[in-house]
């Protein structure tokens, strides 16, 4: 979840999103820095990261012999009962190679972790850093309210791509997954990093850092035009 202003020649995960939506919109923000507003649903998606940061803070694990172990949790700071359960069961896997319970691959090794990289002139919030108990390796994770969407992935591995550059290049450790958790929905997509997606993140990023350059702020109609706040800016009810 990313929630920043903007530094000249800096680029992030939403900033690249949003002028790939409409070039018109990131002037009207990120330029000309007219008042943005906040929508329920971006609020709402605040809310959640910082429930679960806070659940995985205040969560403590029991372990007894022969059993698997127990997530005790303060109430209030459970985000809701379906990501409580699917924390319950994805702690009895959090074992290692002998067989026992291992907090180092239930609990996050990073959350709501802040990177900026001065070469690349990108920055992003990485929502969470797990380790693998299979092969310990790093994994990263990227929490979603609202609904999951199957045509929306490729967007959606643009930003773990990025986040995964990101990550290496300031840990110096390779990324092996990423996944993203949809928090209404219930459900998780876990991957292998593809290559592919990482080249695919580079060329969009040089891309809109070339329109950007070049002063090239095209509005661009499309199917999120009826809520924008800066409809008069772009003609929009001719369009």
């Amino acid at each position: 979840m990313e929630i920043h202003q903007h530094r000249k020649g800096w680029l992030s995960k939403s900033q690249i999103q949003l002028f790939l939506q409409c070039p018109q919109k990131w002037k009207c923000i990120y330029v000309d820095e007219l008042p943005q507003i906040v929508s329920p649903q971006r609020e709402r998606g605040v809310d959640i990261h910082k429930q679960i940061e806070n659940f995985y803070k205040d969560s403590d694990v029991v372990t007894t012999e022969g059993k698997h172990p127990i997530i005790i949790a303060k109430k209030d700071k459970i985000l809701n009962s379906q990501f409580y359960n699917f924390e319950k069961e994805r702690i009895k896997s959090c074992l290692d190679v002998n067989g026992k319970f291992d907090e180092k691959y239930f609990k996050p090794l990073h959350q709501e972790l802040k990177i900026n990289n001065e070469e690349l002139k990108l920055r992003g919030i990485i929502d969470a850093v797990y380790i693998n108990p299979k092969d310990d390796g790093i994994i990263i994770i990227d929490w979603k309210s609202g609904k999951y969407r199957k045509n929306e992935m490729d967007n959606y591995r643009f930003e773990l791509a990025l986040y995964k550059e990101l990550y290496e290049r300031e840990y110096k450790v390779k990324v092996s997954y990423w996944g993203i958790y949809f928090v209404d929905a219930n459900k998780l997509i876990f991957e292998k990093v593809d290559q592919k997606y990482v080249d695919k993140m580079f060329e969009i990023v040089n891309n809109v850092k070339k329109e950007i350059e070049g002063n090239n702020y095209k509005p661009t109609p499309n199917y999120y035009c009826q809520w924008c706040e800066f409809q008069d800016k772009c003609n929009f009810q001719e369009k």
